[in-house]
């Protein structure tokens, strides 16, 4: 107990004997920038006549990939280290290329905002502060403004002569 689970249907024995089939051979062409392979010169040509240039430079490959290249290369994804990119409105910090110098320089920015304990502490403390302030500011006698402004008219006649209105 518990029941033994079994796979449903049961995998196939592999073949044995004069039925068993040779693995298939491994593709003779290939087509690096769509990492796709072909078994045939053909297929390969055709493939390779569908492709598409960069604008920019010398790449090539399918519609797609040529799509993905020009953001990693060419677009807001492109060049190395940290960098400010906008999507949809909002800024994010990114970081870009793989140098372990770099990947350091990331994580330790991370590592300040991290809500570590003694982040959390510094962030309340800020706050508390910053809420004592405007305490203290709101009980300051504020200045009397001395122009001297209208008494709001207490009678029908009155608003009417307000705007302008005769009986």
């Amino acid at each position: 107990w518990p029941p033994q689970v079994r796979q449903w249907p049961l995998p196939a024995p592999p073949p044995v004997g004069p039925f068993a089939t040779a693995p298939a051979p491994a593709a003779a062409f290939r087509c690096e920038s769509c990492d796709r392979n072909f078994r045939s010169r053909p297929h390969y040509e055709s493939h390779v006549q569908s492709h598409e240039r960069c604008s920019l430079c010398d790449f090539a490959g399918s519609k797609r990939v040529v799509a993905a290249h020009f953001e990693t290369a060419h677009g807001q994804y492109s060049g190395r280290g940290l960098k400010t990119i906008q999507v949809e409105g909002q800024n994010f910090r990114v970081l870009l290329g793989t140098d372990p110098r770099e990947v350091e320089a990331w994580r330790e920015e991370r590592r300040k905002n991290w809500p570590s304990k003694a982040n959390v502490e510094r962030k309340a403390s800020e706050k508390t502060a910053l809420k004592r302030k405007r305490e203290r500011e709101d009980k300051t006698p504020k200045q009397e403004d001395t122009t001297e402004a209208a008494a709001p008219p207490s009678t029908m006649a009155g608003m009417l002569a307000c705007y302008g209105g005769v009986l």
